[in-house]
């Protein structure tokens, strides 16, 4: 009788609230807790529930579900369901509750403890009687299914995070009050049960494989080898799992992988990587131009996916275009988290106009695009204005550039300046020998003041000494500027003054220099003879100092050499550690 003396006052504020539909449930509104965790076995029967006994009139189970499934065990960590139930089983017309309430808690321990984390659905909220959580109903629900007569059942589901390992046994607490809603607590009924539950372990259960980190928005793939387990996330605000073991990352946190089984179960902690922040920067770049992107947090690394239409400095973000088209620039931190931006390299119009230009006149240049500014590469050939007119100084190109916008962007186009005829060449040739002239612009046509003292192919330029004495040497051309001309003098060199073959110098008659056959068409070749085998220095030149060939052979061997170049008079050079030769080679 003491005992009912003392949870009468408990057990009829918590019918008080329930039965006459107030809003929030006793633990918030009168400080009443019945589940049974501080002492209050169940709110039926003997107390203000007058008219119907708790067991005779309604059965309450309590469980814990792993998803859809019911365990006697947890993992520390893992997301679970405290389900509470109840059915009416009275088989009386007149026991009729269309309504309930509840209570819910999970302890561990004597004196009791909280075990895990409980979450309120809806229609509900949280409340602490002697530090004990406990999750209610804020005003009377509807039956899960039926009217509130016999076989009606009410079902409440309240998400729970199991607690850490080593929590041990958890007892999981839960009462239904059926409420038949006549605003008094006669004929309501209640009933309170529990749950046990242990802490799983991973005894027959292989571990969890696959990469523990996840970006935001991301995925990553867990696996176990133990079949017929299911997947939970500790915390789904974190990092979500599928049944297939697919992790989501969702926000930037950790969350405990759970993978439960029949004999036990393993755990697995996921951290989930925030992304960098949202690139900025102008998304659109010429090509040759530049545009500067950036990105939070500092520290990344930047990328681009098609370096044939962009490149990107790795360490800055500056882009340059090069082609136009699309490309993928990223920003990648060193978690392999990553933002991305598409950047389009523009289509540049063309330098519009003429682009050959006599010497001396002028030529005008546009561009679809106003506003920008012109450049030579080589003002010495052509220069040109504010307003694009080229103008010619002498004969060759130069790069003409149209400027644009903030990044850099450019047109260009190569002009070619249409000089007076300018000859090139040796200026002497021996009798026998041959000289080879040059001109610009090419295509014109050569001549010789006296043939009887040197000749000149009219189109080769290959001048060939006939007689001592002196001749000039013409070249005619015709262009769209007109027809021009330009004369070199030559001097005709006796045969002895351009010695070809072997020409020894520091006087050592049994070393020598030898180019076999000489003259040749460039195919030859050439043996250095010493009385020691050493290295030996080759340098070819033509008559106006032009290295041609260079290179390093050994004494006493024959090297073979094949000289590309211009038929002509050639000086060969061979240096030893202790003497030098030369020889004028001719190629014809």
């Amino acid at each position: 009788m003491k005992k009912h003396f003392i949870l009468l006052p408990f057990v009829c504020a918590l019918c008080y609230l329930v039965l006459t539909s107030k809003t929030n449930g006793p633990a918030l509104g009168a400080s009443v807790e019945c589940t049974g965790v501080t002492g209050a076995a169940s709110c039926g029967g003997g107390g203000c529930h007058t008219t119907a006994s708790a067991s005779s009139s309604i059965s309450t189970t309590v469980q814990l579900l792993s998803g859809a499934t019911p365990t006697t065990t947890y993992t520390p960590g893992g997301s679970y369901t405290i389900r509470v139930s109840a059915t009416n089983t009275s088989s009386s017309s007149t026991a009729i509750f269309p309504k309930f309430g509840y209570q819910v808690t999970a302890v561990k321990g004597a004196p009791a403890n909280n075990a895990g984390t409980m979450s309120a659905p809806a229609g509900s909220h949280s409340s602490t009687i002697s530090a004990i959580n406990i999750i209610e109903h804020s005003s009377p629900l509807t039956a899960t299914t039926g009217a509130g007569g016999a076989g009606t059942v009410y079902t409440v589901d309240v998400p729970w995070t199991a607690p850490i390992a080593g929590s041990g046994t958890v007892t999981i607490r839960g009462i239904i009050n059926a409420v038949n809603g006549t605003s008094t607590t006669a004929g309501d009924v209640a009933n309170a049960n529990s749950a046990t539950i242990t802490e799983a372990t991973s005894s027959g259960v292989a571990p969890i494989t696959g990469t523990l980190n996840v970006c935001v928005g991301s995925t990553t793939a867990l696996a176990d080898a133990t079949p017929g387990g299911a997947w939970s996330s500790g915390t789904p605000a974190n990092a979500t799992i599928n049944a297939s073991g697919v992790v989501t990352g969702i926000a930037p946190g950790t969350s405990v992988i759970s993978y439960i089984t029949g004999t036990g179960s393993v755990t697995a902690t996921v951290t989930v990587n925030p992304n960098p922040g949202t690139i900025t920067g102008t998304p659109a770049v010429c090509p040759g131009g530049n545009t500067p992107l950036a990105c939070t947090p500092t520290g990344g690394t930047w990328s681009s996916s098609n370096t044939a239409i962009a490149t990107v400095v790795a360490a800055t973000g500056s882009v340059t275009g090069i082609t136009s088209g699309t490309t993928t620039i990223s920003y990648t931190l060193s978690t392999g988290c990553y933002s991305t931006l598409l950047v389009t390299v523009n289509t540049v119009p063309p330098v519009t106009g003429t682009n050959t230009v006599c010497a001396g006149a002028t030529t005008t240049l546009t561009h679809s695009i106003p506003g920008g500014t012109w450049s030579s590469s080589t003002p010495a050939v052509a220069t040109v204005s504010t307003a694009g007119i080229v103008a010619g100084i002498t004969g060759g190109t130069a790069t003409i550039s149209y400027t644009f916008g903030t990044s850099g962007c450019y047109a260009a186009t190569v002009v070619t300046v249409i000089g007076d005829p300018a000859i090139t060449g040796s200026a002497t040739v021996c009798v026998g020998l041959t000289a080879t002239l040059n001109a610009l612009p090419a295509g014109g046509t050569w001549s010789s003041s006296n043939t009887a003292r040197a000749t000149v192919g009219a189109s080769s330029g290959i001048v060939t000494g006939i007689t001592t004495g002196t001749v000039t040497i013409k070249y005619k051309v015709t262009t769209a500027c007109g027809t021009d001309s330009a004369t070199h003098a030559m001097t005709v060199l006796a045969a002895s003054a351009c010695p070809t073959g072997i020409l020894v110098i520091n006087n050592q008659p049994e070393a020598g220099l030898q180019i076999f056959p000489n003259p040749n068409t460039g195919a030859f070749s050439l043996q250095v003879a010493s009385e020691d085998a050493e290295p030996v220095r080759i340098i070819i030149s033509d008559v106006t100092g032009r290295v041609v060939k260079e290179t390093t052979i050994i004494t006493n061997t024959v090297s073979e050499f094949h000289l590309n170049q211009p038929r002509g008079v050639y000086i060969v050079s061979a240096a030893t550690m202790l003497h030098q030769y030369t020889a004028k080679m001719v190629l014809q």
